[in-house]
């Protein structure tokens, strides 16, 4: 179903990438786009409802005791309910993609550390659902008339506090569309964590954010960022003329992009020879296209629209192969042991060799690491990074800076 959006789709991103480079010069091609997501993702919402409506009217169809189905009639109908079952994700699924056209245009805008605290929050839902947004889009359709660049949140899955946020060449503004007067426990809470979340981010310290208790502040990188962006879509032109395409990028991380994956076991044991890969872990970047958890968006790390749409479509196939006997090999150059832990959350733990330091050990999240794999961030870069934060940050600090929890000796 979805090749019949592509059309749409690639459009789109044309736009995004023809108006990133000189963005705050193209007032009306950010209005434009984010029009069509508009037009575009309502209409997919009334499809949804009109679909669950006739699941639920067949399901009482089946259940209905004044008339008892023949065993043709109930396999039309539970034929009838898989199609419908496969249209109702296929249209969700298009949603997604959609508003991963809004995320391109909100990291084109913000740095995406800022945008990062803003994704740890329920999404509101369907749009055409929500109270208040038609005012909402008049907010919007009023900052492009007054020539600002305006993001409509909801178009996004990245942007979950407030509900528009106005771009300046200086940084960005949130805005909370009131519809009502109304200050209820609900409203009242939602302000003050909109109130915590912004502080955070505009002066990197608040207090209890998240549901954590006590001063959170955020630590600046020491570096600047190192990451694969560019390897990673020559690669994948290269696969669409070679079958596949591999590159080791540093030590230990192997970039895989099949078009036409290798035949045999065989194939991939003479790469991973050849990349001096030993002890390799997969990670398979088809799965997740959707994460929705804030992370710089593949509609923008893909640099042709075409090729997006196809990775989309599963034409491209994109493996990461990370050595863990490296990661061993880094830690003890600052001193530390690598230990893998089983734990969703903070699955990485490194323990200091030196027992007269008062840091003891300190765990890193998978959301933290995660951006090796979805942002194709170096792994040597990212690591040494957290090695070096570590060293110099204190208790407080250490609780809050994205990675993990530090342990320290008594």
């Amino acid at each position: 179903m979805t090749h019949y959006y592509r059309k749409s789709i690639i459009e789109l991103l044309t736009l995004v990438n023809q108006a990133k480079v000189d963005p705050f010069n193209q007032v009306e091609t950010w209005h434009l786009i984010q029009e069509t997501l508009i037009k575009q993702i309502s209409k997919i919402e009334y499809k949804i409802r009109n679909i669950k409506y006739e699941i639920k009217e067949l399901n009482l169809s089946r259940k209905n005791p004044q008339r008892q189905l023949s065993k043709d009639e109930s396999n039309i109908v539970k034929s009838s309910l898989d199609y419908l079952d496969y249209k109702l994700e296929e249209y969700r699924r298009l949603i997604k993609i959609y508003k991963s056209i809004g995320d391109s245009v909100a990291f084109t805008f913000i740095h995406k550390l800022d945008i990062k605290p803003q994704n740890f929050k329920q999404s509101s839902g369907f749009i055409t659902d929500k109270v208040g947004f038609r005012r909402e889009k008049q907010m919007f359709r009023q900052a492009f008339k007054m020539g600002s660049i305006a993001i409509l949140n909801d178009l996004t899955s990245v942007l979950k506090y407030c509900d528009i946020t106005l771009v300046l060449e200086g940084g960005f503004v949130p805005i909370e569309v009131k519809s009502s007067k109304n200050k209820n426990a609900r409203v009242k809470r939602q302000e003050s964590n909109a109130n915590k979340l912004f502080s955070y981010i505009f002066t990197d310290t608040t207090d209890s954010l998240y549901g954590i208790e006590g001063i959170m502040h955020r630590v600046s990188i020491q570096s600047q960022e190192i990451n694969y962006i560019q390897v990673i879509n020559k690669l994948i032109e290269s696969s669409k003329k070679n079958g596949y395409a591999y590159k080791l990028v540093e030590p230990g991380v192997l970039y895989f992009v099949a078009h036409q994956a290798p035949n045999n076991k065989e194939d991939s044991k003479s790469i991973f020879k050849e990349c001096n890969i030993v002890n390799p872990t997969a990670f398979f970047l088809n799965t997740m296209k959707f994460n929705e958890l804030g992370y710089y968006p593949f509609s923008l790390s893909i640099a042709t629209p075409e090729n997006y749409f196809d990775f989309l479509q599963g034409k491209f196939v994109i493996n990461i192969f990370i050595d863990f006997n490296i990661v061993s090999q880094l830690a003890q150059k600052y001193g530390f042991t690598f230990h893998e832990r089983n734990d969703l959350d903070y699955p990485y733990e490194f323990k200091n060799l030196n027992e007269e330091e008062n840091l003891n050990s300190f765990k890193i999240s998978s959301h933290y690491f995660g951006r090796i794999i979805i942002e194709f961030v170096s792994l040597n870069w990212l690591l040494s990074e957290a090695f070096e934060k570590y060293s110099r940050l204190s208790k407080s600090d250490m609780h809050n800076s994205g990675l993990g929890e530090p342990n320290r000796r008594a």
